[in-house]
């Protein structure tokens, strides 16, 4: 159970610092991206901060990308591996 906790952090963190990627090649501050997301910039800062994991809903996620003008898939595109002893990825 350990492993898979570490593994969700992981993705989480990569998440984070993909839409901060996004954001900042965008040019947006996060006050910006928060009001073209219809989110709080608290919830920008903190899915944005490596010392805070939490899990955005879907349709945070879905709001961000179309704020970003991106595809959701590439704010996810984080090169995870879900469960390497069975072979899935």
């Amino acid at each position: 159970m350990r492993k898979e906790r570490k593994k969700h952090t992981d993705f989480l963190l990569k998440l984070g610092l993909n839409i901060r990627y996004y954001r900042t090649l965008q040019g947006f501050t996060q006050k910006e991206l928060a009001a073209r997301s219809r989110i709080s910039p608290g919830h920008v800062a903190k899915l944005e901060n490596p010392n805070y994991v939490i899990a955005p809903s879907v349709n945070v996620l879905f709001r961000i990308a179309a704020a970003l003008r991106i595809p959701m898939s590439r704010l996810m595109n984080v090169d995870f591996k879900l469960d390497d002893e069975k072979g899935i990825e």
